[in-house]
């Protein structure tokens, strides 16, 4: 990863993905998957198949939870007085 500071906003930086990070990234995957694939090794496809479908609807229902709880677009403090 390498961090440069942003030129046109001096409050913020960039971050970039290295060659290296991009193969440790590949490499922390592969990993992954492998080990699910041991996971589940002695599923059903059909088994599988549910998961996936059962994690996705997860992620869709978490995704939806997180939009009905963001506070409203704005800044909090623009309106208060003291």
């Amino acid at each position: 990863m390498q961090v440069t500071a942003d030129t046109a906003d001096k409050r913020s930086c960039q971050v970039t993905v290295t060659p290296a990070g991009s193969g440790e990234l590949r490499s922390l995957t592969e990993e992954g998957l492998d080990r699910f694939a041991l996971f589940v090794a002695d599923w059903e496809p059909a088994e599988v198949r549910m998961l996936t479908s059962l994690l996705q609807k997860l992620e869709e229902s978490k995704a939806a939870a997180a939009a009905r709880q963001r506070p409203p677009p704005g800044r909090r403090w623009a309106g208060q007085t003291a």
